[in-house]
């Protein structure tokens, strides 16, 4: 069972927006995993609404309501643990059961609140007896409405043991339950409610977190306390009141106007900064939403932000729990695999001795020179971002296609061949430091780039995060070190031995290709080896060099996941298995990821149906997001990539000859003429630049390089170019333009589609606009007239004026409702567009402005302010609109279009600000704009 954070409070009425934004802002703030809230007041409507509002919270919502909108208990998931838990049984506000998995351990979650009088309060127990699970795990909390023991009164109130505390102790005792923060602290006074009457601090401990004995230890947090943010002044003010609190428990006259001063205080304070959390995040979706960026991505790519190790098996097998312990084992665990290796000196001659090549005297010089600025400061530009320093890792087609066609002619020619693939257990780290320093040696490597090699390997110490926690340091005997950009080409260095021992073994035999005299029998991809062997002596004979390599190198050969896999003639029988532990395959293998096989549908249906799975999973969850149009095509665009779904390469061309001559084995019957015909055919396909590459020889060391394209004699680029030109290319000669835009050059002159886009795509306009701006461009607002074309509606009648057909010119210009808003706004431009001439304002068109935005700029005025402005108009129009259409009520358009340029412009104002970029909101906003005022980091702007 992993660590999770618990909070239980009695909201005492949560139906004010601005009091619910404060308590789920403090759950964000804090990372509360599991929010257990009483007397809420809801009804279904507001939870309905308060779900919609992913912003403020994005988790599960579990929850039980009285009918008359009293009492009301519900659990708040967060989106940690969202779609983990499901409700079991609810009853009339007072009491609320989900379970759940977590970690694969089920636990039973209950959250309760007892009435306040005792009969009523003792037959709600009773209740909850039959209801209280006896699993391993389980957890009540609530608003018990009683006290336990005497240390839960204050000073001058006392503890009365009644039934209904009775009761409660026999459910405690019968269930095993205990009360989780009273063990953890036997003598401390300490309350959840405080109250001030008749002038008197009254202060007890009523709300609880009972849990079962297995689940203590999983408890992370559990504290009663004002709820506060971690800022030091705030933190005073609540250790002033707990101050107040003690003294008065203690029987000592405190000044309760003091007491209630400093907690208005606290609220004071707690309130602003929950406006402030609100108002953050919000700026930061409605500027950002699901573009393509690092806030939309760190969405798509969200994982749990606390991964922590609460139990682990020590090598008795024996679980651990604390967390010295803990670490402990996993430092015994780390310090054994990395000082595990044994190296046999004799073993890496005898393996080396294989060897008998050199680098070059170039790349010698090359490693030992010194590094110089120039080349820190090249490498330094040409790092990614977000990715790991080094080179890129090999390409994996060039191995999956080589093995797939010795299997093709294998199997075509019936020859007796074994696919053996080697896998070897945790290679990175069983790689010997005394074995590398000698292949380096071997292969001919300069002294200084040894000695380099030998500090970064010599005496070098590690230890080990857990939770949060380091283990003790422990030394480097063995491995290179995963991570560091050199890592992989000392590792492949290390493996090319084995390799060449591989290759210059006469009794181990591999495929012989047509019309060569090329022996293909070993593929090496990093840690995985492949072999084509045509006889099982050859097999043995790999498994007695491996054995060589394990005693030179520490490396140790995985059984469990080598496989070897009978082909053509090929015959595998029970003895073999017994010489060569490994496992047997009957028609398929998996090659690097990719099944490969004498089963050529398996192998497809096997490589696809992961695919399909994995898209299908990412787009179902997407799904589940109200997304924009945008982030639908991000979406398709950049999370469905197309590597998903081309997971295979097949690189190289054959001669019209050869396959001729392939076919024709396969197919004698089919004359020579017309599979060359058909093969004509293909190539006519393609073009005329690629032909060079079809046409060559393909036994040859050097593919032709291929000329630059030619279209209609003329050079349209040049070699080399880079892939982004390539993709300009592309959509140059792909894109169409869209079918609206012949139909507004019609209704426009002037209509100019590259500005109008411009407009659309503007980076600060909210994601709402920017979608109702695509969505008028394209004609594809459902209006009350198209849908009644499509028989969806009764009729085509404007919702909010009644009386002529709803069409998109009605919808944003003409509707008779319009006019007084439209008088509005036109009115607002002029005093935002009064310095420029007025020759420049005669120009411009109300209505196209009104479809498209402003198009035409000038120095006196802030084009983008305008154009922010007439994108929340027709915001506001489509939304009155809909509201008309859904809840039957016509809203105040003029009053709705000035909170909702307010808060987008105070929105824009908060993110710039929290990026050090308020140049950029001066650029959009506040360069002259006389109706945007800005005092005291505050802003007004004067309609």
């Amino acid at each position: 069972m992993a660590n999770f954070n618990v909070i239980s409070l009695n909201c005492n009425g949560l139906c004010d927006i601005n009091k619910r934004n404060c308590i789920f802002s403090l759950c964000n703030d804090r990372y509360y995993d599991i929010i257990c809230l009483q007397e809420t007041f809801w009804n279904d409507l507001m939870v309905e609404r308060i779900k919609k509002d992913k912003i403020i919270w994005n988790g599960d919502i579990f929850y039980s309501n009285s009918g008359n909108n009293r009492q009301g208990v519900a659990i708040l998931v967060s989106k940690k643990l969202k779609n983990m838990f499901s409700e079991v049984a609810n009853e009339n506000g007072r009491y609320i059961h989900i379970n759940g998995k977590i970690n694969d351990e089920i636990i039973d979650i209950y959250n309760i609140y007892a009435p306040n009088n005792v009969n009523e309060r003792c037959d709600f127990f009773l209740k909850c007896k039959y209801k209280i699970s006896n699993e391993k795990y389980v957890l009540v909390a609530g608003d018990f409405n009683t006290t336990l023991s005497s240390l839960d009164k204050s000073g001058k109130t006392l503890h009365c043991n009644d039934k209904a505390v009775k009761t409660l102790y026999n459910i405690m005792q019968e269930k095993g339950l205990c009360d989780i923060w009273r063990n953890r602290n036997v003598d401390i006074k300490t309350f959840s409610r405080k109250q001030v009457v008749q002038g008197f601090l009254t202060q007890s401990r009523i709300d609880y977190l009972l849990v079962s004995t297995d689940l203590k230890s999983c408890i992370k947090n559990i504290h009663y306390k004002d709820t506060s943010f971690s800022d030091h002044s705030i933190v005073s003010m609540k250790n002033k009141i707990q101050e107040l609190s003690v003294k008065s428990a203690n029987g000592i006259q405190i000044n309760s106007e003091q007491f209630l001063e400093l907690k208005t205080q606290l609220e004071d304070i707690e309130t602003y900064k929950c406006k402030g959390v609100i108002l953050r995040s919000k700026s930061q979706w409605a500027l950002e939403s699901d573009r393509n960026t690092a806030y939309f991505l760190k969405l798509e790519k969200y994982r749990q932000n606390k991964n922590v190790i609460s139990e682990i098996k020590d090598c008795d097998g024996k679980i651990v729990t604390e967390t010295n312990d803990l670490l402990n084992v996993i430092h015994d665990y780390y310090k054994h695999l990395f000082s595990c290796v044994s190296i046999d000196m004799h073993s890496i001659d005898e393996l080396l001795n294989n060897v008998n090549v050199k680098i070059d005297d170039e790349d010698v010089e090359m490693c030992d020179d010194e590094i110089n600025i120039e080349e820190i400061e090249k490498s330094f530009k040409g790092m990614k971002k977000g990715k790991t320093p080094g080179p890129d890792g090999k390409d994996i087609s060039d191995t999956v296609a080589s093995v797939r066609d010795i299997m093709d002619l294998v199997e075509m020619d019936d020859i007796e061949c074994y696919l053996l693939k080697l896998d070897q257990e945790k290679a990175f780290d069983r790689a010997g430091h005394e074995y590398l320093f000698a292949v380096l040696d071997k292969f001919g490597f300069g002294n200084k780039f040894k000695n380099w090699i030998k500090i970064f390997y010599t005496n070098s110490f590690s230890s080990v995060k857990c939770s949060g926690f380091l283990t003790p340091y422990f030394r480097l005997k063995n491995s290179v070190k995963q991570g560091c950009p050199i890592s992989a080409l000392l590792y492949v260095l290390l493996a090319e031995p084995l390799s060449i021992a591989f290759k210059k073994n006469c009794e181990i035999r591999g495929v012989v290709i047509p019309n060569t005299n090329v022996e293909e029998k070993v593929f090496v991809h990093a840690d995985d080896t492949t072999l084509t062997l045509v006889d099982k002596n050859s097999v043995s004979e790999t498994f007695r060099v491996l054995e060589l390599y394990e005693k030179a190198s520490g490396a140790k050969l995985n059984k469990e996941k080598s496989e070897v896999l009978a082909l053509g003639k090929g015959k595998i029988c029970s003895n073999d298995l017994n010489i060569w532990k490994i496992k047997e395959c009957d028609e398929v293998l998996q090659l690097l990821g990719i099944w490969v096989g004498k089963n050529k549908t398996l192998c497809k249906n096997l490589n696809w149906e992961s695919k399909v799975q994995s898209i299908t999973k990412i787009l179902n969850f997407w799904k589940m997001r109200h997304l924009t149009l945008h982030g639908r095509a991000f979406i398709q665009a950049g999370v469905c990539k197309i590597k998903d779904i081309a997971y295979e390469c097949k690189p190289g061309f054959l001669k019209e000859s050869y396959i001729q001559e392939i076919v024709s084995e396969k197919f004698p019957e089919v004359s020579e003429n017309k599979i060359l015909h058909a093969v004509r055919n293909v190539l006519e396909t393609l073009p005329d630049e690629y032909k060079v590459l079809v046409e060559a020889n393909v036994h040859v060391s050097k593919t032709p390089v291929l000329n630059p394209m030619i279209k209609d004699g003329v050079q349209i680029c040049s070699l080399p170019s880079t892939t982004s030109f390539f993709y300009q290319m592309l959509v140059s000669n792909l894109s169409r333009e869209p079918k609206p835009v012949s139909r507004w050059r019609l209704m426009y002159a002037d209509f100019d589609l590259r500005k109008v886009q411009k407009i659309m795509n503007f980076p600060f306009l909210q994601s709402d606009c920017r979608e109702i701006a695509f969505k008028f461009f394209h004609r594809i607002i459902f209006t009350k007239e198209r849908l009644f074309k499509c028989r969806i509606t009764k009729d085509s009648q404007c919702p909010i004026c009644s009386t002529l057909p709803e069409s998109l010119n009605h919808l944003i210009l003409e509707c008779t409702m319009l006019t007084r808003f439209n008088d509005f706004v036109k009115n607002f431009l002029h005093n935002i567009l009064y310095k420029s001439s007025d020759s420049y304002i005669n120009d411009l068109s109300f209505a196209f402005m009104c479809i498209f935005g402003l198009t035409k700029q000038n120095k006196y005025i802030n084009y983008y302010f305008v154009n922010s402005v007439l994108a929340i108009r027709r915001f506001c129009i489509v939304k009155r609109r809909n509201i008309a259409m859904l809840e039957n009520k016509i809203i105040d358009i003029e009053q709705y279009f000035k909170s909702t340029l307010v808060k987008n412009v105070n929105y824009a104002y908060e993110h710039y600000k929290r990026n050090n970029a308020l140049q950029l909101f001066e650029k959009y906003y506040s360069e002259n704009n006389p109706v945007l005022i800005i005092r005291d980091n505050q802003i007004q702007i004067d309609f």
